[in-house]
């Protein structure tokens, strides 16, 4: 089953890394944020990984994942300068072929073969812009898949970037001259679509609202006519407050219930935006995914969450890290997760599995072991095949297991 996000990265993405340098000298004076805090990994094997029923698979012979990055995008951390390699993924729903991946300072790569080969697809209007910055979201419109939305983090001109023809030429929507922008920030992390609504997207921020002294925490912004005009959802008094940054947002089961993964903690409403509820007081990670039985499974600092209601309350499961989870997908019987850092970890981490009909139960997938796990992960429910894009370790695809994959004992 398709997540409600196409993707998000749905970019940081999202937190416990130290704020990666921009392409200035200035890299000190940043913010931090989630998707770029440098963490050391814990190890996986802990009594908490047992309570959390992670269970340690024999390695079995089962489908592999396989390398299908861009062969001409580079992954060395200095061409280009501040080099992460790969970030945002996004599938076409009505050609599930056709992918998009998104890259630190080299642009939007697209490919109608399922990865066997790649071509840049930014070549038309203003699609030189997008070169100077990291592409950490890509959102495409599931109604009207040639409309596309990507966030440029820190590139020339950040904003939202739309095309409505596949990738090759691109409108800004979020000018910085613009006055809801003024108002808020070009700073843009996070663009999401409605899977119930053409035109109906939802935007989060890298970084606070305004300037000092009068910057404030930041809050959404919504458009319900495809980024033509916003509507402004200010941040609210019990949130974290100014310096917070990198928050996510997702839909969940209808066009007014969100969930807002935040630094403090996640966040829900059921009306729009009007009132909010705190679900979780865990630092939000980024990803999320309805499983074939209903429930929610979305990335968060050091686990997985859960949900069986709906997103009004979560529960951690999956294996305990030192870091965070950025991406979750499930191919309508199993579920797979990855660990994963802006930064390469040490030791390589693998690819976790459970079953879609359960997830409480995790299992190291195979003896693959990758130097990074997934900023963006998607699923080809035609195809049967899972995509991952793991920053400098490249991006991948795995073809789904026929059949529900066991979970060893304990």
């Amino acid at each position: 089953m398709l997540s409600p996000r196409t993707t998000c990265v749905g970019a940081l993405v999202v937190t416990l890394l130290l704020l990666l340098p921009e392409r200035t000298a200035n890299a000190d004076a940043e913010l931090t944020t989630i998707r770029d805090r440098q963490v050391t990994m814990v190890p996986q094997a802990t009594a908490a990984n047992l309570d959390l029923g992670v269970q340690r698979a024999a390695v079995v012979s089962r489908p592999r994942w396989v390398k299908i990055s861009p062969p001409l995008v580079s992954t060395n951390p200095n061409k280009p300068a501040n080099n992460y390699g790969f970030q945002a993924l996004a599938i076409d729903p009505e050609h599930t072929k056709t992918l998009y991946v998104g890259t630190c300072y080299q642009g939007l790569w697209k490919t109608r073969d399922g990865g066997h080969t790649w071509f840049k697809v930014n070549t038309g209007l203003n699609g030189a812009l997008l070169d100077t910055g990291r592409l950490w979201s890509i959102a495409i419109d599931p109604f009207h898949p040639q409309t596309l939305y990507v966030a440029n983090g820190y590139g020339d001109e950040q904003g939202v970037w739309k095309s409505t023809d596949g990738g090759v030429d691109w409108q800004q929507m979020l000018p910085e001259t613009a006055a809801v922008a003024r108002e808020t920030s070009s700073d843009v992390l996070e663009i999401v679509t409605d899977p119930y609504r053409s035109g109906h997207i939802l935007v989060a921020f890298h970084s606070i609202w305004g300037t000092y002294p009068h910057a404030k925490d930041a809050g959404i912004l919504e458009s319900k006519d495809a980024g033509n005009s916003w509507i402004i959802h200010q941040p609210r008094r019990n949130w974290s407050g100014v310096g917070e940054v990198s928050h996510y947002i997702s839909f969940l089961n209808s066009s007014s219930t969100w969930l807002f993964e935040r630094v403090d903690g996640f966040w829900r409403t059921a009306d729009g935006g009007k009132s909010w509820i705190k679900v979780s007081p865990v630092m939000g990670g980024a990803g999320i995914y309805r499983s074939t039985n209903g429930a929610w499974y979305v990335g968060a600092s050091h686990s997985l969450l859960r949900s069986t209601d709906n997103g009004r309350s979560w529960t951690a499961v999956g294996p305990q890290i030192g870091s965070l989870y950025l991406a979750v997908v499930g191919d309508g019987k199993n579920l797979y997760t990855q660990p994963s850092q802006t930064f390469d970890i040490t030791p390589p981490t693998h690819y976790y599995y459970s079953l879609e009909s359960s997830g409480t139960q995790w299992a190291q997938y195979n003896d693959q072991a990758f130097s990074n796990g997934p900023m963006s992960m998607a699923y080809d429910p035609i195809n049967h095949i899972v995509y991952s894009s793991n920053w400098r370790a490249g991006v991948w695809k795995l073809r789904a297991p026929a059949s529900p994959l066991p979970i060893p004992a304990p």
